[in-house]
């Protein structure tokens, strides 16, 4: 369906040369005079041909108010806003930030390090990458929607290495992330080492797991992939024997509860194993003809690990993938004064952590401020914004975590 409607846009709609196209300034993409060449790419829909390149520079501020197709380049290093239906079959790149308020789709490539606000359906390539110089990162702020052509393409660099953020690229996804497609590991020169691990996308929730990884050989070492409950990591270790048992795990008053499958009946017997103190300990055995669950009535009041030995013999085992359950105590912020004229504070205790984030929408629903908190906010515990500049109003602001998400209205006087 989506191919026939591409192509019935390309039958019918304006269609440019290939041409560089620069907007500068603050406005719509039918404000002619913002565009360095002429005529500019306006028409009730703008097809953008494979060698056509259209740049929004740093300081400008596009919103682009009409349907576009873009087979070409387009570069976001100042923002945009889409307001339209917007299919890109091309190349995508946000090193700014761009915010999504209607339809996007990708059937092509779309390489972000910025700030990408909305949901993302990718029917092609996502790859996290930032302009020269910057850590390859990826905030995407909504829900990433896929299918099975789909490809998350994650890079891990020379200088890689356990909690080296520098070392890899990430997706860091403020919604729900369906998992569906492939994940597709390359590697720049990076030699890995035992313990080696990489938080390539972190997410609220998700939806399945992909269906096919594409790891490169590391021979005679071996990759782990443990889907947890905010975030995926990759893992380097010495080769043990994986298969997946498609493990699951939910909170129930407190408690963890696993379930696993063994549709091939491959074992004789479960052993549940938890994570203590950096050694996997056994803390059950579920037998083959028994129901394929557990329940831990003792989770600790923090990160809990588990995973399951299937034990196919005395000689003979496999381990499944690694799960997560997260126990949380609740944050407490406050924001005042509410109404403000200019500086609001925002104070905070409880669960806030270094690179939770902030984020400002203003009257017309725009994205305004997004801040990273610091170990300094943390310290000080007051942080002050300046809304000044923004028109009167009510305007929303969100603190946002893997697993909270708060949101207070402001009026601006």
């Amino acid at each position: 369906m989506k191919k026939c409607l591409l192509f019935l846009c390309l039958l019918v709609c304006f269609s440019l040369n290939a041409t560089t196209y620069i907007y500068n300034g603050t406005g719509n993409w039918t404000d002619v005079g913002n565009w360095n060449t002429y005529p500019a790419p306006t028409g009730g829909f703008v097809t953008l041909n494979s060698g056509d390149l259209v740049q929004v520079p740093f300081g400008s501020d596009l919103n682009i108010n009409l349907d576009i197709l873009n087979a070409g380049i387009f570069e976001i290093y100042g923002s945009a806003t889409n307001s339209g239906n917007f299919n890109n079959t091309g190349t995508f790149f946000v090193f700014g930030t761009f915010s999504q308020n209607a339809n996007y789709t990708n059937l092509g490539s779309v390489k972000a390090g910025g700030i990408y606000g909305g949901n993302l359906e990718n029917d092609g390539m996502l790859q996290p990458r930032g302009p020269a110089g910057a850590v390859d990162i990826l905030d995407l702020f909504g829900d990433l929607i896929q299918d099975n052509i789909a490809t998350v393409l994650i890079e891990i660099k020379g200088n890689g290495g356990a909690g080296n953020s520098a070392g890899h690229s990430k997706v860091d996804i403020w919604g729900t992330a369906d998992l569906t497609g492939k994940l597709k590991i390359v590697l720049d020169n990076y030699d890995p080492v035992v313990g080696d691990e990489f938080s390539i996308l972190t997410y609220f929730s998700k939806i399945g797991t992909f269906s096919t990884l594409e790891l490169p050989d590391i021979s005679p070492l071996s990759w782990s992939v443990n889907y947890l409950s905010g975030e995926m990591i990759l893992k380097v270790d010495a080769t043990v024997p994986y298969r997946s048992m498609d493990l699951e795990i939910k909170e129930e008053n407190g408690k963890a509860v696993l379930s696993w499958n063994d549709d091939q009946e491959t074992y004789q017997s479960f052993d549940i194993e938890t994570l203590d103190n950096d050694h996997w300990t056994k803390i059950g055995t579920v037998l083959k003809d028994e129901n394929l669950s557990f329940m831990d009535q003792n989770p600790k009041v923090e990160t809990n690990y588990y995973r399951i030995k299937g034990i196919i013999s005395a000689d003979y085992y496999d381990y499944s993938e690694i799960v997560e359950m997260r126990i949380n105590t609740p944050s407490e912020i406050s924001f005042f004064p509410n109404p403000c004229i200019d500086i609001i504070n925002i104070q905070f205790k409880g669960n806030i952590i270094e690179n939770d984030y902030l984020l400002l929408r203003d009257v017309r629903n725009r994205m305004v401020l997004s801040k990273k908190i610091t170990v300094r906010d943390i310290e000080q515990n007051n942080i002050q914004l300046d809304i000044s500049h923004l028109q009167s109003g009510v305007h929303t602001l969100s603190i946002i975590q893997k697993k909270q998400f708060k949101t207070v209205h402001i009026v601006k006087s």
